[in-house]
């Protein structure tokens, strides 16, 4: 935290998440930016081994007690913890260098906690071994959705050369985005119209060429045949 003019400033005051704030201000004590190389160690614990660094284990139990009680009780267990508990770092989820980097974050002294001399302190974050491009990671975990569901009525549809050439203008275009909308369009007109007698629902869509309108009879030859 800083003022206009660039220099270092410290406030008082509890503010942030139980479990994520620093012992600082848990202590009500006046600080600065380093608190918050406190709460992402908190966050990398977590991102780790999947609970927080200073959660007690014991549970909180009795259904006579008040909801707010509990949660008040909670809240102070964990400002407790952040200023006398010491984590733990099983092996099974921190390696060696993730262990230093977080206990680092984790250092209850301010002046002493890793990155309050400077971000360069935090190398991990600062100088990466190696910084992956977005063409090059590789997501073996994530499972392909499959192919989209087909539709049966027009599963025939397929844009004509007329409709294509009025996307040139586009950067970009998807195909299925525009055909599944047409179909959509298609649906709604058989639902309130039905089915005209030689209307097909089938090889082609724009039959009418882009610019041009469908003839119709005039109103005249409408009125004698309704009248024969």
């Amino acid at each position: 935290m800083r003022d206009e003019n660039g220099a270092k400033k410290e406030v008082r005051g509890y503010a942030g998440t139980p479990g994520y704030t620093a012992p600082e201000v848990v202590l009500g004590h006046y600080y600065d930016h380093v608190v918050d190389f406190f709460s992402l160690g908190v966050m990398i614990y977590r991102f780790l081994c999947g609970k927080k660094p200073f959660q007690s284990a014991k549970r909180h139990h009795g259904a006579a007690q008040v909801k707010d009680d509990k949660q008040r009780n909670q809240t102070a267990e964990l400002d407790r913890n952040v200023v006398e508990m010491e984590p733990s770092f099983p092996l099974e989820y921190f390696s060696a260098n993730a262990r230093s980097l977080v206990k680092g974050l984790l250092c209850k002294n301010p002046r002493k906690r890793l990155g309050a001399n400077g971000i360069h302190e935090i190398k991990h974050i600062h100088e990466p071994p190696f910084t992956p491009s977005l063409d090059e990671i590789h997501a073996e975990g994530q499972q392909h959705i499959g192919k989209p569901p087909q539709d049966v009525e027009f599963h025939k549809v397929r844009l004509t050369p007329e409709f294509e050439k009025s996307l040139e203008a586009f950067n970009y275009v998807n195909k299925v985005i525009i055909q599944e909308e047409i179909v959509e369009v298609l649906k709604k007109v058989n639902a309130t119209e039905g089915k005209r007698p030689g209307h097909s629902t089938g090889d082609t869509l724009g039959e009418i060429p882009i610019g041009e309108t469908e003839t119709h009879p005039d109103k005249q030859s409408c009125m004698a045949r309704c009248s024969v």
